[in-house]
């Protein structure tokens, strides 16, 4: 096996590597914005809003 050769296999590997983390990301963005928008919208609800100051 030629230098070339040998290089070429090696980014091939990374790429896949590459390639296989990118798409782990994307599912664990899929998986996490639901619940989070959840948690965003009960944190909400439960916040109090103050009047604004009068006069200013």
């Amino acid at each position: 096996m030629g230098e070339s050769e040998r290089v070429a296999g090696e980014i091939s590997k990374l790429a896949k590597e590459y390639r296989w983390w990118q798409r782990t990301k994307t599912l664990l963005v899929k998986q996490t914005s639901r619940p989070v928008r959840l948690i965003d919208q009960l944190a909400d609800r439960r916040l109090l809003h103050w009047p604004e100051k009068q006069g200013r």
